[in-house]
């Protein structure tokens, strides 16, 4: 017996129908013999309708995509840089300081950042580029004191042009490592001023005439400033220089709060009075090369204990 007799008479009739139908709209020549019947007859059944149980098998596992209960997880985020990070702070960077802070250059010079705990008055001389390393210290510093005295605003003098070289009438601020930063002062009354007029020269009195007005170094707020720039876990300060009676006058306080011994020993050997030029208007911050720029950038000495160097 022939293996298509076992489909009746009307289903070939039937099926040749459709087939010339559908071979007519392809425009190719429809089965026309028995077997050719047959293989269609059975293409057609292998591709029928599911049983109802294999319709609610379907049915059942598109529900559980839906609900998501047999999805693939997805992997955890990473988690968040710390908030005072170089990470946090710049995000990506190349920049990179290249020979001494006396004699080199700045590539790829981050910009400070506009920030309400900021007062950048360097940006109009196009001045206010350094490392991403220092940008992030002057942040992390401004942050905390204005956290700690909400509304105080950090006065930020010059850092280096955005490549770098020589800006008048530095000797260094060349490399993008040095920045000027001005005093938080108090009024005539003691009251903290949100931000002072610009650097305005201390006496050893700790007074300042300035512009017709009358300013006093706020010991609390400055401490809190060096305190932070000092403590920062990636970026280190190699000096702090002001004037003398600024510096005995933070050690003080220093002490009277009871800092930690490593804070205070850090303070004790950072901040100090330069040779030539006082500073009684602002401190002057360096940092040491960051370790991704060694070899290209050049650290003099002093070296210290706990600021760990790249060969």
């Amino acid at each position: 017996m022939p293996p298509y007799s076992r489909f009746g008479p009307l289903a070939l009739a039937l099926l040749a129908v459709l087939m010339m139908a559908r071979a007519t709209s392809a425009e190719r020549p429809p089965p026309t013999t028995a077997e050719e019947l047959e293989r269609e007859l059975l293409h057609a059944e292998g591709h029928g309708e599911p049983s109802e149980e294999e319709q609610r098998e379907i049915d059942r596992e598109l529900a559980e995509e839906d609900d998501g209960s047999t999805a693939t997880p997805l992997p955890p985020a990473p988690p968040a840089p710390p908030p005072d990070s170089v990470a946090a702070i710049v995000g990506h960077s190349r920049s990179i300081s290249m020979g001494g802070a006396n004699s080199g250059l700045l590539r790829r010079g981050v910009a400070m950042p506009r920030d309400p705990a900021l007062r950048v008055i360097s940006a109009a001389r196009g001045e206010h580029f350094g490392t991403a390393e220092l940008v992030t210290l002057i942040v992390a510093g401004a942050h905390a004191v204005a956290a700690s005295a909400p509304g105080s605003q950090l006065v930020v003098g010059d850092l280096s042009r955005e490549g770098g070289g020589r800006i008048r009438p530095h000797r260094s601020h060349r490399s993008g490592r040095d920045v000027d930063l001005g005093f938080y002062v108090v009024d005539s009354q003691g009251r903290p001023l949100p931000a002072g007029p610009g650097f305005v020269p201390m006496t050893n009195q700790l007074i300042g005439p300035h512009r017709g007005g009358l300013f006093g170094f706020d010991v609390a707020r400055n401490w809190t400033l060096i305190e932070t720039l000092l403590s920062h876990p990636e970026v280190h300060p190699q000096y702090i220089f002001v004037a003398n009676p600024i510096v005995a006058a933070l050690l003080a306080h220093a002490r009277r709060r009871h800092v930690s011994a490593e804070i205070l020993q850090r303070a004790e050997a950072v901040v100090r009075q330069p040779r030539g030029s006082p500073h009684r208007s602002h401190f002057h911050v360096r940092i040491f090369c960051p370790r991704d720029d060694v070899p290209t950038c050049e650290d003099d000495p002093p070296f210290y204990p706990w600021v760990t160097r790249t060969p």
